[in-house]
């Protein structure tokens, strides 16, 4: 039972499986839906040593020595499609958009099934 959380999350659309990020203390889980199979999930520790305030373990690494501008995964993954979602602007730079119509007949289907 989940009784409260702050976690943003994202949805990933690849062919017919859908991929659900979110981002959790101590990182990100991403649960895979497929039409036709059993859910598959996994917990990757964020690349960010101390994030959420967390200890790091020894093989975090050092916060101090964290680079901010090194390629993180969890955020492509999470933030930029939330980002998107609420900035117009934003949506446009990144080239963020819905599903179109051949998309959406292709795979809704198989998700109301």
């Amino acid at each position: 039972m989940i009784l409260q959380t702050a976690a943003r999350y994202s949805y990933v659309l690849d062919g017919c499986d859908l991929y659900w990020c979110i981002e959790w203390d101590p990182g990100l889980v991403v649960v895979r839906m497929s039409p036709g199979k059993e859910l598959e999930w996994v917990a990757l520790r964020s690349p960010i040593p101390n994030f959420g305030g967390r200890e790091p373990l020894p093989e975090d690494g050092d916060p101090d020595e964290y680079d901010e501008d090194a390629e993180n995964p969890q955020y492509n993954l999470v933030f930029r499609p939330w980002d998107a979602q609420f900035d117009e602007e934003y949506r446009e730079m990144r080239s963020f958009a819905p599903a179109d119509e051949e998309v959406r007949a292709r795979v809704e289907p198989l998700w109301l099934a």
